[in-house]
């Protein structure tokens, strides 16, 4: 039944999974600035940095928005006055539109729930001015896809602050359109829905108890500053760059109320706002010798705490206080004001996730510009304005990511949702590879990286999917060997393996290896820098008794010829009774010779003894003799024969027989013969060995 379940859920999500990788790419063209482009493409996660894009024909101070569609296909983008197509020309009838690009949120796009090529592009005059919000009609699909402003400048309210925000309604795929009212309508928010039969003219109308006043007439500078919705569509936070503030709302995505404000003060020229991802994190751009980037953490707890919680992300050198936009790769782009060539990049925060310290946070720059981009483009003050709702993805942590351990998943998700499907990439789990608990467990078959998802649907029924690199790492290998002996008095070395973390022996020692003298059982227990532990043991036993270090103890040989003494184990240290250190001797003398050898750490003595035994000699036939009486070397001894065993024959150098034997016994000459040299045969009789020379006698 389990495998069923599974299955029927793969086939009915395989659309929605698609739609879900169509709907993550309506932010994937940014156009804005002097001309600056980039385009967050299909292969840019790969690096997780977008493409440089220079065919931007727009340019804007400050506020502008563009849109793709599910594919990511440029559809068209704006500054708020002018409207140009996925071409990069004018669309028809897409100018002389009344948003004002100095406005710092001067337009956002919102696409009609069941009509996929019909957009509503809303528009805010800037500092509050007379032509407040209005929306115009485009069409994306008329003029052979060229799109056109089928109508234009239709008025919802006026005045309205410079700030405007979109987010998707909870339950249907409807959106909310958000502005603050300016002038005598100074405290109230206004929530416009978007349906499918178009623009509904009847906001929801907010006016939170204790909220700040954006009061002043035209041009009010109260006005000045952004808005956005979190991406969960949960809270709701705006800046006031005059007042040097920034409030904080809850905001109610079915109803589309706005209340409950918290005011962070102190915020000098406080202009741009984002969320993160995960909702978690509020960033707030300030302005006092240059540009801050500033956090607030809004999972601190209480509302104090909240406000406490403000750090510095990011410090820059721009002059004005810029706009922040998150971005689907899960980074935070600030925009740039520097002087000098300091625009042609934009700042980004890699992980606004996390917290700051107010030391060090992950951050970087994003070029605008190849090495041959003519003209140059450059940041301004603003950055697109999105429907927040494109951004949001879930997100999960999790934890125990050792070969072995069962890995704890856990969603990071404040909003609520229909439905869960995990799949962990480990095929050979079988039905456990799938999983449709908010929050399981998965033991991963194998060390190695998987792409683990996490598909939701949402109560709208949209669907968004997020997939995390997730490494099971092996386990340490440690071992400390066979079973070993120690002996009486001596010592072992056990060594653990080389580069970890951290090393746990049972004797106590934190150190690699250690050295032990006493029988028992030992284990060391490692941890690896990746964090996964693995131990291994070792019994050591009193040595019953010392090792043998010869397989024979008495050498039999010739007098005084060599022998060669080898112990048949190996030690690292060698001592002979003669003084040697060598592990091998080599002796031509009868007698005892002892070795007392190192083996691990214990020294055993053993020795052997060497005999002389009775030998033949070497046969030898000498080349001279000198019979002159002294007894020494009288006669013609040939070595290593037998008396009577040859024949010999004499010879002069004439070639005249003068003496033969046929069983010879080393007994001439008998008298001495004239000195000179002599020729021998020497035959042994019934062989073929026969030796011939010659022999010199001398007196």
């Amino acid at each position: 039944m389990k495998t069923y379940r599974i299955a029927c859920l793969l086939l009915c999500l395989g659309f929605l999974t698609s739609f879900y990788a169509q709907a993550q790419k309506e932010t994937d063209y940014w156009y804005f600035g002097g001309r600056a482009g980039l385009h967050f493409h299909s292969n840019f996660f790969q690096n997780n940095t977008p493409a440089i894009d220079v065919n931007s024909a727009a340019r804007a101070q400050e506020g502008c928005t563009s849109i793709s569609d599910s594919l990511g296909n440029l559809l068209f983008y704006t500054s708020g006055d002018t409207v140009f197509n996925r071409f990069h020309n004018k669309m028809n009838n897409g100018w002389l539109l009344h948003g004002h690009q100095s406005a710092a949120q001067s337009s956002v796009v919102v696409q009609n729930p069941y009509s996929p090529e019909t957009y509503y592009l809303f528009t805010v005059d800037a500092l509050g001015g007379a032509n407040g919000l209005k929306y115009s009609v485009i069409d994306v699909a008329a003029m052979n896809g060229q799109g056109s402003v089928i109508a234009k400048n239709i008025p919802l309210i006026t005045p309205v602050a410079e700030k405007i925000t979109a987010v998707d309604h909870r339950f249907s795929r409807n959106a909310w359109v958000i502005v603050h009212g300016s002038s005598t309508q100074n405290d109230k928010f206004y929530a416009y829905r978007v349906t499918p039969t178009g623009v509904n003219p009847n906001p929801v109308v907010s006016q939170p108890a204790n909220a700040v006043s954006h009061a002043g007439s035209f041009p009010n500078h109260n006005a000045i500053g952004c808005m956005k919705v979190s991406p969960d569509g949960r809270k709701l936070a705006l800046a006031m760059q005059e007042l040097n503030l920034v409030e904080l709302y809850d905001f109610d995505d079915e109803t589309g109320l706005i209340s409950n404000p918290l005011r962070f003060t102190g915020l000098p020229k406080a202009y741009g706002i984002e969320f993160s991802r995960d909702g978690g994190k509020l960033y707030v751009s300030t302005q006092n010798n240059g540009v801050s980037i500033e956090q607030f953490n809004l999972e601190a707890g209480s509302r104090t705490a909240i406000a406490a919680s403000r750090r510095i992300a990011l410090g820059t050198k721009s002059v004005f206080s810029s706009s922040l936009q998150l971005a689907r790769n899960g980074k935070i782009y600030a925009a740039s004001t520097e002087t000098g060539t300091g625009n042609r990049n934009i700042k980004v925060l890699n992980v606004p996730d996390s917290l700051s310290n107010n030391k060090s946070f992950s951050s970087g720059n994003q070029q605008l510009n190849t090495a041959t981009t003519t003209p140059v483009r450059f940041s301004l003050q603003g950055l697109p304005n999105f429907n927040q709702s494109y951004l949001w993805v879930p997100t999960f942590l999790y934890r125990f990511q050792c070969i072995g351990d069962v890995t704890e998943f856990t969603m990071k998700i404040k909003r609520q949702v229909k439905r869960f499907y995990w799949e962990f990439d480990d095929p050979d789990s079988g039905n456990d590879n799938y999983s449709e608990l908010p929050n399981p467990n998965h033991k991963f078959t194998k060390p190695g990286t998987y792409n683990v998802s996490l598909t939701t649907i949402l109560l709208n029924n949209r669907v968004r999917r997020t997939t995390m690199q997730v490494v099971i790492n092996p386990l340490p290998e440690v071992d400390l060997g066979p079973d070993q002996e120690v002996c009486v008095g001596g010592s072992l070395r056990l060594k653990g393996p080389e580069k970890m973390l951290k090393y746990k022996w049972s004797t106590g020692s934190d150190s690699a290896n250690i050295t032990i003298r006493k029988p028992g059982t030992y284990w060391l227990e490692v941890r690896s820098m990746n964090g996964c532990v693995a131990r291994d043991t070792i019994n050591i036993t009193p040595l019953q008794s010392p090792p043998k270090l010869f397989d024979q103890y008495i050498f039999e040989t010739c007098p005084f010829r060599d022998v060669t003494i080898k112990p048949k184990v190996s030690g690292t240290r060698y001592t002979w009774n003669n003084g040697s250190k060598d592990s091998v001797l080599l002796v031509r003398r009868e007698g005892w010779y002892a070795l007392t050898m190192k083996i691990d750490e214990c020294f055993t003595t053993d020795s052997v003894q060497v005999v002389f035994k009775a030998c033949p000699e070497d046969f030898m036939v000498p080349n001279i003799i000198t019979p002159n009486g002294d007894g020494q070397n009288e006669t013609f001894m040939i070595r290593g024969t037998q008396p009577g065993e040859w024949h010999l024959r004499i010879f002069n150098r004439w070639g005249t027989l003068l003496y033969e034997d046929q069983q010879y016994r080393n007994d001439w000459p008998q008298k001495a013969p004239a000195g000179g040299t002599y020729y021998y045969i020497l035959q042994k009789p019934g062989t073929s060995e026969q030796y011939k020379g010659w022999l010199e006698v001398a007196h």
